[in-house]
């Protein structure tokens, strides 16, 4: 196994700001989950009858996992909390979630890119990509993202076991994780995957999502050019319209787009630093991970703001079912 370096920090100062990160990121991470099923609901009354609100439903649950998940990695990574929960060493519940979220993360990743490859190709090529991209084929490919990605849990669920064991600091018998006999070699094995997978396929969805983002801004403005110089000489129409509410559609995706790899490159960065410097131990550690755990919050936690401040359809429904919550209550 590679060697590794620690880095250290006054203990007092970590504690600090891990403690101030963690409560952020609960915060926002409750705000976040209320929304994603709020966005869910939203969507349902909408009717899901094109691939556009598929992927965004599909995109909401995966965000509804990340967050939940999240909210238990950031309970079990408070200071208090290395005492574990009842007959659960922290152990076993840091492992359950981190790689749960991690599994969550991935799929929201890659819906997000599916959907701004999505509105690219409709971009350019509008009447094909309405042929391509049904509410069918949708549904399909992010079925397929959940599906496929199971495949990120099974080594690490594999190497490593829940186990029952009596713990003779407690003198009782908890829960805590451990490394199967004989894993060495898988462990390393695991290790090179992490270097060349877990790090190497983020790149590529930044990547593919910079590029998609790109030529769909340059599209849009060659297009808001024509339209302009068009639309001089000619009354409004029904493709006009049409074609701005196609266009609302595309900007919202856009952003959600943006968010998504402002929040999560530097986690990204993070892992490339600390893998190629060997460091998974210090005080540095856990903060620099809290922090960019809570920009994942804030990605996963904004899309019902996206979406009301940029789709008319939305916002009427939010109304109406914010109007028949206060009703009820």
């Amino acid at each position: 196994m590679p060697s590794y370096e620690r880095l250290t920090l006054d203990p007092f100062i970590t504690k600090f700001f891990l403690m101030f990160i963690l409560i952020c990121a609960e915060t926002v991470g409750l705000f976040g989950i209320l929304g994603n099923i709020f966005n869910i609901c939203n969507f349902s009354k909408q009717g899901i009858d094109n691939s556009v609100t598929v992927t965004l439903v599909s995109l909401a649950l995966s965000e509804l996992g990340a967050l939940v998940t999240l909210q238990g990695y950031n309970m079990v990574s408070m200071p208090w909390m290395s005492v574990g929960v009842g007959d659960i060493d922290p152990s076993a519940l840091f492992f359950i979630f981190f790689y749960l979220n991690g599994y969550f993360i991935r799929v929201s990743g890659l819906i997000t890119v599916y959907a701004t490859f999505e509105r690219c190709v409709s971009v350019f090529w509008p009447f094909k990509a309405k042929l391509i991209f049904t509410k069918n084929m949708a549904a399909i490919v992010n079925l397929i993202i959940y599906i496929v990605l199971l495949l990120y849990l099974l080594p690490p669920f594999y190497v490593f076991q829940v186990e029952f064991h009596f713990s003779p600091q407690l003198n009782k018998s908890i829960f805590f994780a451990s490394v199967r006999s004989n894993a060495e070699n898988l462990l390393q094995m695991m290790y090179n995957l992490f270097i060349l997978i877990d790090i190497t396929i983020p790149y590529l969805i930044f990547l593919i999502n910079i590029t998609c983002t790109s030529l769909i801004i340059r599209q849009l403005k060659t297009q808001a050019k024509w339209r302009k110089s068009v639309t001089r000489s000619f009354k409004k129409d029904s493709k006009e319209h049409s074609a701005r509410k196609e266009q609302r559609v595309i900007v919202m995706l856009v952003t959600l787009s943006v968010v998504f790899v402002a929040c999560l490159l530097p986690h990204c960065v993070v892992l490339t630093v600390f893998s190629v410097l060997e460091i998974i131990d210090g005080d540095l550690v856990p903060v620099t991970y809290a922090f960019t755990f809570l920009l994942e919050t804030i990605n996963c936690s904004v899309s019902c703001i996206i979406y009301y401040k940029m789709s008319r359809k939305y916002r009427e429904v939010a109304t109406k079912m914010l109007a028949a919550l206060k009703n009820f209550m």
